[in-house]
């Protein structure tokens, strides 16, 4: 055992640590306390009570780029919220940091959460299914 964490116990360690960073990254994180919270940010930005979908992002991001080709690709309705042009965009990248995310961009919120953006298309996916089955297309 002794030999066992000598050679191992540094990797080991670390493994994990990057196990614990990625899932807790992976985890939805509750952004907005309240749905009126939620509200008062949309009427900061100018967007309608609808939105759903806030994308934080940059313009020189390539990561940014993809996830808003593939919003807009996939037809999701999204709020683009530029974090070095908008103060309450900063704020809001600011608080998802704190709650557990890293500073890398772009942050995406659904509804209340801070999500990963597998989850956006996830839920929207599973909105369509719904709406094709049920025939009100």
């Amino acid at each position: 055992m002794k030999e066992f964490a000598a050679r191992w116990g540094v990797p080991v360690v670390l493994g994990l640590f990057v196990l614990v960073i990625l899932l807790r990254e992976a985890a939805p994180q509750t952004i907005f306390a309240s749905e009126q919270e939620r509200l008062q940010f949309l009427q900061e930005i100018d967007e309608p009570s609808s939105t759903r979908v806030v994308a934080l992002v940059t313009d020189w991001c390539p990561a940014c780029r993809s996830l808003e080709s593939s919003l807009n690709t996939e037809k999701i309705p999204f709020a683009r919220v530029n974090i070095e042009q908008s103060e309450p965009g900063r704020k809001l990248f600011e608080r998802c940091v704190k709650a557990g995310g890293s500073r890398g961009i772009p942050k995406v919120i659904l509804d209340r959460e801070m999500v990963s953006s597998r989850a956006v298309f996830a839920e929207f996916s599973a909105s369509r299914e719904v709406v094709t089955k049920s025939g009100l297309q």
